[in-house]
């Protein structure tokens, strides 16, 4: 249709904004801290993670992360 926009954007941001609201009003209920903005600028994610999760269909494990992992930011032409 001529003049329809595609908010899908703006419909992202809406329901992210809510989740995060949701997700730091169930820490302060249990008595954690608010969640920290992530700073790529830093190039270096502190925390790591470990999920313990396998995918059902081929039982593999999903991808873990270290303390003090460096970014590798690769650039591409759009």
């Amino acid at each position: 249709m001529p003049g329809q926009r595609d908010r899908q954007g703006e419909l992202f941001y809406y329901m992210h904004h809510g989740m995060i609201a949701r997700y730091d009003a169930e820490r302060l209920a249990n008595q954690l801290p608010l969640t920290r903005p992530l700073n790529l600028s830093e190039g270096v994610i502190k925390d790591g993670f470990f999920p313990k999760l396998t995918d059902s269909n081929s039982s593999q494990f999903w991808g873990t992360r270290q303390n003090e992992t460096r970014i590798q930011v690769t650039c591409c032409n759009f």
